[in-house]
């Protein structure tokens, strides 16, 4: 097969690059935007069988209107963190604030759910911090916090602000920062996508700089690189067209594995080609010899190297992480692509770039005389003959015990360490995020007046086949609540919402019943907690009734990696106090973005 492929290039190499040519524009042409078909998120690659990815199909199902996929929480407060908002700052909000981003939510329905604001019924007033200095304003959308379509509504949201503020419609004094789930999955992307491109950068550099290091001419430089980037660009727009076909499946990100693992795999191919190429000229043969002989005596070798990455790559189809799958299959197939670009394209530069493929250097071939310029002596020796490298072979050959305990000596530390360690995985995402960032700004003003569990509640999720919560007796919610109330500074809760506590057990949910006489207190709360039904029992068939939901709003915020430990803890003692009181076929599922992210780490 390689004598063939070495007969064609030396014989046909032009055609070949006209085919390499029209093929990488046809499927360029063809292929659609990645966007279109590469799947965003994170939690949605989750294996079905976890927790959080039970829980949240199970919400979506008994709760198909307030299924929630991530939040902007704008934090409205005074630069002076002692100072309260005045009438004018609420009247802001109220009145100029809200409306806007209704207006906003209207026009985008497929991204934007609702808004919730402080005047809101049921809701309002827990947006409402305890000394009266914050308010919160909600924008929840349908999207998961790590999609990257929440760009599009962030950008909206501060494009908002930033035009109320230069049009002093906002008082002056007050400031607007923005948290929440979605404004954290924004930046990390952002972050994401600014290291992904800093990676592909420095790697391209380095590989540049080791080739012209190698080699000390442009063309054993420029030649890897053209057929690795035609080889990349190829790969990732027939891995589009296959993902529009339903062929494959491919995730946002995938782009900056595929680039490094190609880059790094295919100038490591090219350099095997060339390197031979180089020892058939300098051994005497015609350069349609050499490219011929080096494609005869390497191609098997390369199709070993390249067939074991791409197999052991290939491996990870049985992953349980859909991310992991796609990636193996995205990889394995364009090193298929790279191997085959080397072998027909790579091979075909160097051919038809003639006696000029190491210039300025020279090639001392076997017929070349013996006498030599002082140019020629100053040109780079051919790789066999570096002394450096005989040294080590000796050295290899005469004692390979010796050296194969050094290698296995210097290694088996780092090996230890990656068994010890491999679940110290950081998933603290605010604090791998710049300080300065918006996400890490606004928490921190968030979390000077409420709770910073407020950003990501805790959803649980009660779910009784033959218990009708909306007509059978709901006592049991109560007894729950009051435990919880009991145990809450020992649980790290900041607020307990239900059916029974549908504004919470907070101070600010006591102050919203003020005002009121005893009847027209427990005439309001009766109101309320009717009008709660919907929030905090299911009416949707066939889950409609059986289905009741709490959430808990935690003291610490959702996504640091105390939030997952704390989670672990408090998990087990909420079951089995639960199970005292409820059916005995009753299930418990908990959602939300601590479980989720808990989760993810697990797989």
């Amino acid at each position: 097969m390689f004598h063939a492929i070495g007969h064609a290039v030396a014989r046909r190499g032009s055609w070949l690059v006209v085919a390499w040519l029209v093929l990488l524009v046809a499927v360029w042409q063809s292929a659609p935007e990645w966007d279109v078909v590469a799947k965003p998120g994170e939690f949605d690659f989750l294996p079905d069988y976890t927790a959080s990815r039970q829980g949240q199909k199970l919400l979506s199902q008994a709760f198909p209107d307030d299924v929630l996929g991530s939040s902007v929480v704008m934090v409205v407060h005074r630069a002076a963190t002692d100072s309260s908002l005045t009438e004018s700052d609420q009247s802001f909000v109220n009145e100029t604030l809200v409306p806007r981003l209704r207006e906003l939510a209207e026009k985008d329905t497929t991204l934007f759910s609702r808004v919730r604001s402080p005047t809101d019924e049921l809701v309002g007033p827990l947006l409402v911090s305890s000394d009266g200095h914050a308010v919160l304003v909600l924008v929840e959308l349908r999207t998961d916090f790590f999609d990257l379509r929440n760009r599009a509504p962030l950008a909206a949201l501060e494009g908002l602000l930033t035009e109320l503020k230069q049009s002093n419609v906002m008082p002056s004094g007050v400031t607007v920062s923005l948290s929440g789930s979605a404004t954290v999955g924004r930046d990390l992307n952002a972050a994401r996508i600014q290291s992904a491109y800093a990676v592909e950068i420095a790697t391209l550099s380095l590989v540049v700089l080791l080739l012209v290091f190698i080699y000390r001419a442009p063309l054993p430089a420029l030649i890897p690189l053209v057929t690795v980037f035609i080889a990349i660009k190829l790969s990732l727009k027939l891995l589009s067209i296959l993902a529009l076909r339903d062929i494959v499946g491919l995730f946002d990100g995938v782009q900056t594995y595929v680039t490094v693992i190609l880059y790094g795999a295919g100038v490591d191919y090219c350099l095997f080609l060339t390197a031979r190429y180089r020892e058939e000229i300098e051994l005497g043969a015609t350069y349609d010899q050499a490219i011929q002989t080096a494609l005869a005596k390497v191609g098997a070798a390369l199709l070993a190297s390249a067939g074991t990455v791409i197999g052991g790559i290939g491996m990870m189809v049985f992953a349980e992480f859909g991310k992991f799958r796609e990636a193996g299959v995205a990889i394995s197939f364009s090193l298929i692509v790279v191997l085959a670009a080397v072998l027909t394209l790579s091979s075909v530069l160097l051919r038809l770039a003639g006696r000029w493929a190491f210039w300025p250097g020279r090639i001392f071939s076997a017929a070349t005389p013996a006498l030599k310029t002082a140019e020629e002596e100053s040109s780079p020796p051919p790789l066999n003959s570096v002394s450096g490298w005989d040294r080590i072979g000796h050295w290899i050959a005469k004692r390979p015990v010796l050296t194969l305990s050094l290698c296995v000596g210097l290694m088996a530390p780092f090996c230890v360490a990656a068994v010890v360690f491999h679940q110290h995985v950081s998933y603290g995402f605010l604090s791998n995020l710049p300080a300065d960032a918006p996400s890490v700004r606004g928490t921190r003003d968030l979390q000077t007046h409420f709770p910073g569990g407020i950003t990501g509640p805790l959803t649980v999720l009660i779910h009784s086949p033959q218990t009708d919560f909306a007509s059978d007796d709901i006592e049991f919610v109560s007894t729950m609540s009051d435990w919880l109330s009991e145990h809450r500074e020992e649980l790290k809760l900041a607020d307990i919402r239900s059916i029974a506590h549908p504004l919470g057990i907070t101070d600010a949910a006591e102050r919203a019943f003020e005002g009121f006489s005893g009847a027209q207190s427990f005439a309001r709360r009766s109101v309320l907690r009717k009008r709660s039904r919907d929030l905090y029992l299911s009416q949707s068939e066939p889950l409609a009734g059986h289905v009741m939901r709490m959430d808990f709003v935690f003291q610490h915020e959702p996504f640091s990696r105390d939030s997952i430990a704390h989670l672990d803890q408090v998990e087990p003692r909420i079951r089995a106090e639960f199970a005292k009181s409820l059916p005995s076929d009753a299930t418990l599922h908990f959602t939300g973005s601590t479980p989720s992210i808990r989760d993810l780490k697990m797989v």
